[in-house]
């Protein structure tokens, strides 16, 4: 076992950091190392890039709704659509 250190909370950090660990079904404890080990890769500069683009934004993928289903089956009428327009403008 490590080092044990105390650290005082505000609510709205001790909200944020409870809400993530139940999201991440780890301690609150695991959560605050995993933030302390971010900050420090980052202002070492070392964290900014490590694992591809994909591992960097794979808490973003999916994340948005537009509002719109089914984008992938009509982007090819639409971008037809879109182009045809040009033309007769």
């Amino acid at each position: 076992m490590g080092t044990v250190v105390t650290v005082r909370l505000d609510a709205e950090t001790d909200r944020l950091v409870r809400r993530l660990a139940k999201r991440a079904k780890v301690s609150r404890s695991e959560i605050i190392r995993m933030a302390l080990h971010r900050f420090t890769e980052d202002e070492h500069g070392h964290g900014l890039t490590e694992g591809s683009v994909l591992e960097r934004v794979a808490d973003l993928i999916g994340s948005h709704h537009s509002g719109h289903g089914r984008l992938s089956e009509q982007t090819g009428r639409r971008v037809r659509a879109l182009l045809g327009s040009r033309k007769t403008a």
